[in-house]
């Protein structure tokens, strides 16, 4: 059967092929300037709008963020000042820590002497370890945490140094995704709401409300603290700087004790 014979080795081919082209994951790299990490991938474009984990080698210290609309993360060594504007920045004591960024392979950052400082290297686990998620990381410096404040008795050594706390999550949902609306010059007041948001804390600790607008929009109801389980009203206005439609993004989340959470959500105005 000649023609049965050809299309085997067609598809064996054609598998050969595509199994070639799978893509190889993409590398991290990290520029720090004036506290302000930049996440940028193996082609030098940005991890915009990402989640990023930040959790001790020792397993014992974790935060979490997000990344800005220019991948940047603001890492601070402890007691330096932040810069200005930014309220959002997780302060990191002194050691080497593992950043996760998005789903990528996380790599080593060493912060002292006042500043936080790339290794240059992704941190990868030796070839007989199974790699740790990050949700086990998290974990797991919850447990050592909860460990540490029990005192230590009977089983281990003891420690001069006092214990982390357990770690609290800020996480945030936004609702809706997008908001839509129209201005009509000469005839519709400046400035114009385009809708409300309704920001839930899903989180484990009370936190303030943010919100990073674009060039046209306004809002109201950033800096509300908000408990677990509960919601904010954000207000989102046509500002009237912009004489034209407006179609972009806009940032709204929580943030508390350098732990952020965010989402993204989409503006449309029809500019008449």
């Amino acid at each position: 059967m000649p023609n049965a014979r050809r299309l085997v080795v067609a598809l064996s081919v054609s598998l050969v092929i595509a199994l070639g082209a799978a893509p190889a994951a993409a590398a991290v790299s990290m520029q720090v300037s004036d506290g302000i990490a930049s996440m940028l991938d193996g082609d030098g474009r940005p991890f915009a709008g990402v989640r990023v984990d930040v959790i001790s080698a020792d397993g014992t210290f974790a935060r979490q963020g997000t990344t800005d609309g220019s991948g940047g993360i603001c890492l601070l060594a402890e007691g330096a000042a932040a810069p200005s504007g930014r309220t959002d920045c997780i302060m990191l004591p002194n050691g080497e820590y593992r950043v996760f960024v998005g789903e990528e392979q996380p790599i080593r950052i060493s912060v002292g002497a006042g500043a936080v400082r790339p290794s240059g290297q992704q941190a990868e686990p030796a070839s007989e370890e199974k790699p740790r998620s990050r949700t086990a990381l998290w974990a797991g410096a919850a447990v050592l945490a909860v460990a540490g404040l029990a005192g230590g008795g009977g089983g281990g050594g003891s420690s001069d140094d006092e214990p982390d706390e357990p770690v609290d999550v800020v996480r945030v949902s936004v609702t809706p995704q997008m908001l839509t609306g129209s201005f009509e010059l000469g005839t519709s007041p400046c400035p114009t709401a385009i809708g409300d948001l309704s920001v839930e804390n899903t989180g484990d600790v009370a936190a303030r409300v943010t919100v990073v607008p674009i060039e046209g929009i306004s809002t109201t109801g950033q800096g509300q603290s908000v408990e677990p389980g509960d919601s904010a009203t954000v207000t989102v206005l046509y500002n009237c700087l912009v004489v034209a439609a407006i179609a972009g993004t806009i940032e709204v989340g929580l943030t508390d004790d350098g732990q952020s959470d965010s989402d993204t959500i989409e503006i449309l105005v029809d500019f008449q």
